[in-house]
Order: C-alpha cells, then structure tokens, then sequence
C-alpha cells in the first residue's frame, strides 16, 4: 500500500481561485460511486490542479473489495475487454475495407459515367456535324432543284418555241405544196 493521505478524504476545504469545494468524507461518499472514486483522487497534495490519475489506497480503506482483489476475475476482465477492443478493431478495419471498397466501386463507377458522357458528347458532335454536312447538302439540292427547274422552264420555252417554228415551217410547207400543186394543175 501507498503511504500518505488523500486530500479529498482529509476532512480539508479545497480553496481555489474558482470559490470553495466540500471535500469531507460525507460529502464525497455521497457524490461517488465506487468505480469513479478509484479515478478522481490525487496521488500528490503540492497542487491543488493536479489530478491524478490513480487512487491513494489509504482512501480506499473502507471498501473491502478493493483491499482483496479478486484477481482471476481481474485477469478475466482485462482479457474480456481485450477480446472486445479486437473484435470492435476487426469491425472497425471491416468497415474501413468496406467503404474503401465502395469508394473504389463508386469511383470507378464515376470514370465509366464520364466516359460514358464523353462518348455521347462525341456522338453528338458527329450528329451536329452530320446534321450540318446534311443541311449544306439539303440547301445545295434545293439550289439545283431550283436551278433545274429554271432550266427545265427555260427549255420548256425553248420546246414551246420550236413547236411554234415547226407549225409555221408544216404550215410554211403545205402552202409551198399546195401553191405548187395549183401551178401545176
């Protein structure tokens, strides 16, 4: 056992620059339980803002749990709770595995959502030039439908005026014919 005493079991007034605290053994017994009094009293009284760590057995005295140990149990707590900090670790690394891999599936994912986007955008590229290269070929068949139709007008008047030359050269003819057939009759 540690030897000396525990300033909050003193009996003594703590005064700080913060105002008073009771610190009697009837006050400090009713605030505590057990497990949280093995971790509030100071292992030094030079300075009232140290806290210590762990407990002065000299304020443990009147628990007579604490004064013999059950230390299989002791051994069997500490391999419980180790047991438990490995499984939560393997959890934990799970868990980490786990959203590694889904940041991975996720990335992935995005590169083939972006070169799927790529991709559309380069078909649409190639549709709008197509579409212009279609639209350029559309205006230049309209300018020759319109040229050939003025052509074909143009010869339509070409036609109507060789039928007219051709009825008069007929009738031209047939005067000439008859004119001779009447001078020879």
């Amino acid at each position: 056992m540690m030897q000396g005493s525990s300033w909050l079991m003193s009996g003594e007034s703590d005064h700080s620059d913060e105002g008073s605290v009771e610190t009697t053994p009837a006050a400090f017994s009713r605030t505590r339980s057990a497990s949280s009094a093995a971790l509030i009293s100071p292992a030094s009284t030079t300075s009232p803002n140290v806290v210590p760590l762990f407990v002065e057995l000299e304020a443990l005295d009147s628990d007579a749990d604490l004064q013999d140990p059950d230390w299989p149990g002791a051994l069997q707590l500490i391999r419980d709770v180790g047991a438990q900090v490995r499984r939560e670790r393997d959890r934990a690394e799970a868990i980490v595995q786990q959203a590694h891999s889904l940041i991975q599936r996720t990335v992935q994912q995005a590169e083939g959502a972006e070169r799927r986007a790529e991709m559309a955008e380069a078909e649409a590229y190639e549709a709008n030039l197509r579409a212009d290269r279609a639209e350029t070929s559309l205006r230049l068949a309209e300018e020759r439908l319109q040229q050939a139709e003025e052509l074909a007008r143009a010869a339509q008047a070409r036609e109507r005026e060789a039928q007219q030359w051709l009825r008069r050269l007929y009738a031209g003819l047939k005067y000439e014919q008859q004119q001779l057939t009447r001078g020879t009759s």
